[in-house]
């Protein structure tokens, strides 16, 4: 049976590495791109045997790189604002979008997210060429599929897909969440549609949620969350589903949430507390007292919204935005396929490393520091079956190291000669 191995740094680019991802179909296969202007793919068979398996030199620098959801094609995010598509076996261009996708800045070594969706294995996104909207793509037509403009007011850190599970999703639809630098988020439809909005009050890079279906692991006593994580702080924010009408109503005007009225589905208490800034610990107790508080000295609430807001008082503490102190600043966090362990990148002047937190029903905690690199850590990537980790550095290497046996399948592959 596998354990968990060391640490292997592939040396085969000339600058910064910006971006990895792992082929979801071969879940062997993983690719890179960099400064330098190569797309890299990779093979890791186990602990100590990964090889180059093909370069294509495409001559821009790549900003960021995501195989498709069927594992055929390679997009690519150039820093001349391009999105190109590869096909995998031949490097050559199946697609190519002018002028469409956030080209980056120079000045700083971001990577620029693209996302797909297994639901969609055509449908992938980017960051607007103003990196403050979306742009979404079909990999089968020549043409940009839609445009989302001016979403935000500030850049655009990280983007995530959310399935109809979840209760700001219409059915049979997807939402699609993108994160801000100072921490506003937006989940929108794939036509443009605002579903929800939330401010976590500090600065953020990344943005993850529980792999799992919404609540599925509720019996278990695991809520389904969104983690935000960014400059030394560390959020979750937990939706819920209310069996009240006007319950998103009444906060939505107390704190200041937007509210969508025209939502099948109704949240639960959202509530932001202004005065959960970073690197401020903040119990339940408290919180729910500055809650009572709130609600005590707001005139606009009748005495029948009172007492319905006093039957859900076992809800309240769940549903905050915790947020808890982080002694380094977190570039990016992924969940394992099970949601039982969060993988986090972590850069500081003294450390630039990869965590494991173990989830639990109340709180995440961190367990391992796994391994280091000499300088900041863009982009990380899990294979499919959490049996491998790949990183992207500035010190232009690729981290790879063996997380242990594969949830499912086979744990190892040989050759007979």
């Amino acid at each position: 049976m596998q354990t968990e191995g060391k640490v292997r740094f592939l040396k085969y680019h000339d600058k910064a590495v910006k971006s990895v991802s792992f082929n979801p179909v071969e879940r062997y296969i993983f690719c890179s791109g960099s400064a330098d202007g190569k797309l890299n793919i990779y093979g890791s068979y186990n602990s100590s045997f990964h090889y180059l398996l093909v370069s294509y030199p495409l001559g821009r620098e790549l900003n960021g790189v995501k195989f498709t959801a069927d594992g055929r094609r390679i997009l690519t995010a150039l820093q001349s604002k391009k999105l190109a598509v590869l096909d995998v076996e031949t490097g050559q261009p199946t697609n190519c979008y002018d002028s469409c996708c956030y080209g980056g800045n120079s000045r700083d070594f971001v990577r620029i997210p693209i996302v797909t969706d297994k639901n969609s294995p055509f449908l992938a996104v980017s960051p607007s060429i103003s990196n403050r909207g979306l742009t979404l793509y079909d990999t089968r037509m020549p043409l940009v599929y839609e445009f989302m403009c001016d979403l935000f007011v500030s850049d655009i850190r990280d983007i995530i897909f959310f399935d109809s599970s979840w209760p700001f999703v219409p059915k049979n639809s997807q939402g699609i969440a993108s994160i801000t630098k100072d921490g506003q988020c937006s989940i929108v439809s794939v036509t443009g549609k605002v579903l929800n909005q939330f401010e976590v009050g500090h600065r953020t890079n990344t943005i993850a949620r529980t792999p799992e279906s919404f609540d599925q692991m509720t019996k278990a006593g695991f809520k389904s969350t969104i983690m935000i994580a960014g400059d030394h702080s560390l959020s979750s924010y937990t939706p819920e589903q209310a069996s009240y009408e006007n319950m998103n109503k009444i906060f939505s005007r107390t704190f200041g949430l937007v509210n969508h009225s025209s939502l099948s589905t109704n949240f639960g208490i959202q509530e932001y507390l202004s005065h959960l800034h970073f690197g401020l610990n903040v119990s339940p107790n408290s919180a729910s007292n500055t809650f009572q508080s709130t609600i005590s000295n707001s005139s606009s609430i009748n005495s029948n919204r009172q007492q319905l807001l006093a039957s859900n008082s076992s809800r309240r503490s769940s549903n905050l935005i915790k947020t808890m102190h982080s002694e380094k600043e977190i570039s990016q966090l992924k969940y394992g396929s099970n949601g039982g362990l969060l993988y986090s990148t972590s850069n500081s002047p003294q450390s630039y490393c990869v965590q494991k937190y173990r989830r639990y029903p109340n709180e995440h905690r961190l367990i391992a520091e796994l391994y280091s690199h000499k300088s900041e850590i863009y982009d990380f990537d899990i294979s499919p079956y959490d049996e491998f980790l790949v990183t992207a550095s500035r010190d232009r290497t690729v981290g790879v190291m063996l997380l242990g046996s594969p949830n499912r399948g086979t744990t190892s592959t040989s050759e007979l000669t």
